[in-house]
């Protein structure tokens, strides 16, 4: 005989799924149970069993309703002992660092305790309101571990909390007034609609102190510098320093010891070097440094690889003159081969690596009159995109646009001034990227626009732009994250000394603090120079002096989140989807369990959940 398929499907005017059959209306017994007295036996005891195991399943438990709007689950595994007849007993907090208006709060708790009724559990929001949810009852469940809802009763209301700002430290307290028995308070967590109450606003950033730069050592380069540069080349996880003379045609290197101290520079005869970049091209685990020299009255640029060696040093290893001007010089995967790649110029040619520190021959990046601003993945997709100039037809004007790397349109940006100097930095959210334009302002005064550009595609590019005058920012400018706290500070010299500029809300659009008085600087990097954790900064003076400054502070703390993963990654107390569906849930391929009673998940064990068990019985156990 011919089995009738039953469909779970949703209906038009709910998101509860209902079950019926194309064209016609479904009906609890299937024919060939109402024609065949052997099938209608065979449906009466799965019926009966189907029964038998909702009512094991629910036994002493209520059946949550889930909300159909996004939420978040925080948990936390405490094991702290309750102390015996104590009126103060025992409490722990989470915050929920988003700021929103609560929608729905449910509260789960386990504690292990052979008499429950002895125990008093109460619940404190951030304002200070308490609700007690527990109130010296007796509990069969073990251990015990209720979950308590506005719409299941706890010894009084959750509502007393809806229509708050969430935000701040929750407190649950567990007493134990009566002496005689010991146990444990395992754990607890609130799951919370909406879910951006787990969110974290963006950290503000923290106040760099005036003079908070002591030098450490001072000596004399016996160079002209003209460029500067910092990275880890020993893999010793401090700090080393490159410097560039273009007039005297050298590069050097000194490597730092962590104590404050330099090694006598390795020097390096190189032609007019100008531009500097580091990076690991041969792959082990040491980094290399590439070089870029422009070639005087000619659009040509003389390019140099050294790697470094087993003895400490660097070889020459690749030298190669590149037809373009020396206006950027950068490294990354450009054609995504696992190989660092070199990229030059103004209009910018792009030199693959082969993975071994050799290089192809160089190979136009861009066409049409384009020259390269700066590059990173601003929208943190694994591609590598691109802010660059560009000039259309006969015009003279150069227009900035944007390309995602995963994206073949391009966005024209509507910029203020000439650029500069840009980079990348996340002036206004930690764990994010920006592009940053640093431009000269059109009305020939002393003032520069300084303008932030993020976005994850092509539609939601966002722009801001602030005007500031020299007295905040100047150039040089080296970004470095100067206090920890995920936010880039801009360094840059003045006449008296070494500032930061911080990106605020101050009217002005920002803070600038000198962090150390030194005569005739030209400019400044930060670095991890000191083995306590303290930042350093490596200045540069008019006359070719090198100076190292330490934090006065030491070193700053890593910050400490207040907040737990959204939504929590191993749920042990709520059980139940952290996330509802909106499409029916896939038959099993075994029989139903105890476990497992409501099988379309709509957080109801009903009518809807006994058709999908006959029609799934029906179908695989004849």
């Amino acid at each position: 005989m011919k089995r009738r398929r039953f469909i779970v499907t949703k209906s038009s005017n709910s998101n509860r799924p209902v079950c019926g059959k194309a064209k016609r209306r479904s009906r609890l017994l299937p024919k060939n149970a109402r024609r065949d007295p052997a099938n209608a036996i065979k449906l009466f005891l799965r019926i009966i069993f189907f029964f038998i195991t909702c009512i094991i399943f629910t036994k002493g438990t209520a059946v949550a309703q889930i909300s159909e709007t996004p939420y978040a689950v925080a948990e936390v595994k405490v094991d702290i002992p309750i102390p015996d007849a104590d009126s103060i007993g025992v409490s722990h907090s989470l915050t929920l660092p988003g700021s929103a208006i609560l929608q729905e709060l449910q509260v789960a708790v386990k504690i292990e305790h052979p008499a429950v009724e002895q125990l008093a559990v109460s619940l404190t929001s951030p304002d200070g309101a308490t609700v007690l949810l527990h109130n010296r009852t007796v509990s069969n469940m073990v251990p015990f571990s209720p979950i308590y809802e506005t719409q299941n009763a706890s010894a009084q209301s959750l509502s007393t909390f809806l229509g708050k700002n969430g935000q701040g430290a929750w407190t649950l307290r567990i007493v134990d007034a009566v002496g005689g028995a010991t146990g444990v308070f395992v754990g607890w967590g609130l799951r919370v609609n909406p879910a951006s109450l787990l969110t974290p606003p963006p950290p503000a950033a923290l106040p760099l102190h005036a003079d908070s730069f002591a030098e450490i050592s001072r000596w004399n380069a016996e160079m002209v510098i003209s460029n500067i540069a910092v990275a880890d080349m020993n893999g010793d996880r401090w700090d080393d320093l490159i410097l560039l003379s273009e007039i005297d045609g050298l590069v050097s290197v000194y490597l730092a010891n962590g104590q404050g101290q330099f090694s006598a520079p390795m020097m390096y005869d190189v032609d007019r070097p100008l531009a500097i970049a580091t990076a690991d091209f041969n792959r082990d685990n040491h980094l290399d440094f590439v070089t870029a020299s422009q070639i005087p009255q000619f659009p040509v640029s003389n390019l140099v690889v050294f790697l470094a060696n087993t003895s400490g040093g660097y070889d020459l290893t690749y030298i190669s003159d590149i037809p373009t001007n020396v206006d950027a010089i950068t490294v990354f995967d450009g054609n995504y081969d696992g190989y660092l790649d070199i990229v030059l110029g103004g209009e910018p040619l792009i030199l693959i690596g082969n993975g071994d520190g050799a290089f192809q021959s160089a190979q136009v990046l861009m066409w049409n009159g384009r020259s390269l601003l700066t590059h990173g993945d601003l929208n943190r997709d694994g591609a590598e995109d691109f802010l660059i100039l560009k000039t259309r037809g006969t015009s003279p004007n150069a227009k900035p646009y944007l390309l995602f790397g995963n994206d073949a349109r391009e966005k024209e940006l509507s910029l203020n001034g000439t650029p500069l100097q840009s980079f990348t930095a996340n002036l206004h959210e930690a764990n994010t990227n920006e592009f940053v334009v640093v431009a000269a302002s059109d009305t020939n005064d002393s003032t520069l626009w300084l303008t932030m550009i993020s976005g994850s595609t092509i539609e939601s590019i966002e722009i801001n732009a602030i005007r500031l005058p020299d007295t905040l920012l100047n150039l040089p400018i080296a970004p470095y994250d100067l206090n920890n706290d995920g936010l880039t500070d801009l360094i840059f010299p003045t006449e008296s000394g070494i500032s930061a500029f911080q990106r605020t809300d101050d009217p002005n659009g920002g803070l600038s603090t000198q962090l150390v008085s030194i005569a005739s600087p030209l400019m400044a990097k930060g670095g991890k120079f000191f083995a306590d954790g303290a930042v350093g900064l490596v200045i540069v003076t008019a006359l070719e002096e090198v100076i190292l400054a330490k934090a006065a502070h030491g070193a700053h703390p890593t910050p400490t989140p207040t907040y737990l993963p959204v939504p929590s990654p191993t749920p042990f107390l709520f059980l139940t989807p952290s996330q509802p569906t909106n499409t029916p849930t896939p038959l099993p391929t075994t029989p139903p369990t105890a476990r497992t009673p409501d099988l379309n998940s709509d957080g109801i064990v009903d009518h809807l959940d006994l058709l999908i068990l006959m029609q799934h019985w029906g179908e695989r156990y004849p």
